[in-house]
């Protein structure tokens, strides 16, 4: 589907964000994608489709808070120990709309960690990608070969 104009009252993305930041990140994400819903039995189909996909992904980042707690008490007081993780969270929504009534048919979101290594956040991605689609529907053996015709 084209890409919606910005909404004036949306809030601005970080000149980081990895989908605006990198084009490369974007055809990563299209090609999974793409990837995903032919290994569901899918086939691209750009005159006569029987859905169109969107799909949206954006990034914030987390604190993740952990304390150990050993059983002890020292002077009066729980022996406590806590460790702060800060990380950026990737969040992936696809959306199957129909392509004649615009009206949503499926979401599916997924979320992962964003790494600063390329391979690996591309791999990330990907397996983000497989997960949220792993619940779509796959083909019908009917609608397969309606399409290869």
């Amino acid at each position: 589907m084209p890409v919606p104009p910005r909404r004036t009252d949306a809030a601005s993305a970080a000149s980081d964000d990895p989908m605006l930041a990198n084009s490369i990140t974007n055809r990563e994400l299209v090609n999974d994608l793409t990837r995903a819903f032919e290994s569901r039995g899918y086939v691209v189909n750009a005159t006569n489709p029987d859905f169109t996909v969107a799909y949206y992904a954006s990034t914030r980042e987390k604190l993740n808070l952990d304390t150990w707690n050993y059983g002890y008490y020292w002077r009066r007081f729980p022996r406590q120990y806590a460790t702060v993780t800060e990380y950026t969270e990737g969040t992936v929504i696809v959306d199957v709309v129909d392509p004649v009534t615009k009206e949503l048919l499926w979401r599916g979101q997924g979320v992962s960690p964003v790494s600063n290594d390329p391979a690996k956040y591309a791999s990330e991605l990907n397996k983000t990608v497989t997960a949220i689609l792993e619940m779509f529907p796959a083909a019908s053996a009917q609608t397969v070969s309606a399409s290869n015709n």
